[in-house]
C-alpha cells in the first residue's frame, strides 16, 4: 500500500476503538416515533439499506418496512436478536462497518462468519449485493461521524445516497463556504463529493441519554459529475486517486491562512483545490 493510502486509512478511517461507545456504554438513542417516521421516508421500496447501528431495531423496523432490503450493521452481539425481529427481509453483519469495503460488501457478507440472514436465500444475494450503489440511512453515533464521511468520500462510487444523523456542529462544518471560519478540509473534500443538505435539527431531549449537544440530519447526494474525474480502469486505482486528493487537500490546509498559488487556502474553493492539486481543469457547463 502507498504510503500516502496508509495515512488517509490512519488518519481519517481507523478512529480510536477506545473512543467509540456502544449503545451499552453511553450511545445516546433516538425514541422519538415522530422523528424515526420522518427518518424512515428517505427509503423507498425498491432500495437496498445499510443501517449503521441497528441498536434496539427502533429505526431498523421502519427501515425495513419501507426497502427493497436492509443491511444492518452492530458490534455488539447483545442485540442481534432482538434486530432480528424487526427485519422482514435483510442481513444483520456482526462487524464494524467502517471496517468494511462497500465494493467488496458481498464477498464479505458470503465469507464472514457472525451473519444473520433473514426472509431471502443465499443465492439472492448476489444481485441485492454485487457492484451495486447502496442508500446509507443511520442514526449513528456521533463519534464516528468524521470517520464514516471520509470512508464516504473515498468509496462514493457505490453511494447512491447517505442520510445520518450528526452533531449539529460538525453539520455546519460540512456545509461551511469558503471564506468562512468553519471552512476547513473536511467541508472541502465533502462539498467535491456530494450535494450536502441539512433536513432538520433534533434537540438533545429526544435521545435517551440526554446528550449535551443538537444533532442534525443530513442528506449527501454524490456529485457525479466530479466522481467521473477520478473514474480509472479499476476501483483501487480511483480510491487511491481519491486518497491521494484527501492527503493532498489537508496537506495544504495545514496553513489554511496561507498563500497557495496567489490565493488563501480558506479562500479555496473545492473545485480550486482539486485543480491545484491535479493540473486538470473543471470545465463547468
Amino acid at each position: 500500500m502507498p504510503d500516502y493510502l496508509k495515512r488517509v486509512a490512519e488518519l481519517y478511517l481507523k478512529p480510536i476503538r477506545s473512543q467509540i461507545h456502544r449503545k451499552s456504554l453511553g450511545q445516546h438513542t433516538l425514541n422519538d416515533r415522530k422523528i424515526l417516521e420522518r427518518i424512515s421516508q428517505f427509503a423507498s421500496s425498491e432500495d437496498v439499506i445499510i443501517e449503521i447501528g441497528g441498536g434496539e431495531g427502533n429505526l431498523t423496523e421502519l427501515l425495513s418496512s419501507r426497502s427493497r432490503f436492509i443491511i444492518t450493521f452492530e458490534i455488539d452481539q447483545r442485540y442481534v436478536s432482538e434486530i432480528s425481529k424487526k427485519i422482514i427481509k435483510g442481513i444483520i453483519v456482526l462487524a464494524d462497518f467502517l471496517e468494511v469495503n462497500l465494493h467488496k460488501l458481498y464477498d464479505y457478507i458470503t465469507q464472514h462468519q457472525q451473519v444473520f440472514i433473514k426472509g431471502v436465500k443465499e443465492e439472492e444475494l448476489k444481485d441485492l449485493l454485487y457492484h451495486k450503489k447502496f442508500k446509507i440511512i443511520s442514526n449513528i453515533p456521533f463519534n464516528i461521524s468524521s470517520h464514516l464521511i471520509h470512508k464516504l468520500i473515498l468509496e462514493s462510487f457505490f453511494v447512491e445516497s447517505v442520510h445520518i444523523l450528526i452533531q449539529k456542529e460538525f453539520a455546519k462544518k460540512l456545509v461551511a463556504q469558503p471564506g468562512s471560519d468553519l471552512y476547513s478540509a473536511i467541508s472541502s473534500l465533502t462539498q467535491f463529493f456530494y450535494r450536502i443538505k441539512i433536513e432538520f435539527d433534533i434537540p438533545p431531549w429526544k435521545f435517551t441519554p440526554k446528550p449535551k449537544v443538537w444533532g442534525s440530519f443530513i442528506s449527501l447526494y454524490p456529485k457525479s459529475e466530479n466522481l467521473e474525474l477520478f473514474s480509472a480502469q479499476s476501483i483501487n486505482q480511483s480510491i487511491t486517486a481519491i486518497a491521494k486528493f484527501i492527503n493532498f487537500t489537508y496537506e495544504i490546509f495545514r496553513g489554511r491562512k496561507k498563500l497557495y498559488c496567489n490565493k488563501r487556502v480558506y479562500k479555496m474553493s473545492p473545485e480550486e483545490i482539486f485543480e491545484n492539486a491535479t493540473g486538470k481543469k473543471i470545465i463547468k457547463p
